[in-house]
């Protein structure tokens, strides 16, 4: 991830936790996410893998050749509102990532 990134408005995909879980399920996510999104001033977009620790464990050496992934994506989060008030610091930052994995945590894959 680069500032180049940001200001050429190309897409980057940041995983809130910081890594794979070790049981598949969401983890709390990290400040520094909060960070980038503040900087950035860039809408967020939502996505929640389904399926992938099943495919590849955090531990595994290669992936499974079985199995089904799905990617289930959001509405797009803006938060210009809480960016415009000018707050900082690791509680802001937090926030941010906090609502972040609220709008992931909702996401489900739709029912046929």
């Amino acid at each position: 991830m680069s500032e180049y990134s940001f200001h050429t408005w190309e897409r980057v995909l940041i995983f809130p936790e910081g890594e794979r879980t070790a049981d598949g399920q969401l983890g709390e996510s990290q400040p520094g996410v909060g960070l980038v999104i503040a900087k950035s001033q860039a809408p967020v977009l939502p996505l929640r893998l389904f399926g992938a620790f099943e495919a590849f464990p955090r531990h595994a050496k290669r992936p499974a050749l079985k199995g089904k992934i799905s990617v289930v994506v959001g509405e797009p989060l803006d938060f210009s509102a809480e960016i415009a008030t000018g707050q900082k610091g690791k509680e802001f930052y937090q926030s941010l990532c906090d609502r972040t994995m609220a709008a992931i945590a909702a996401l489900e894959i739709p029912k046929p």
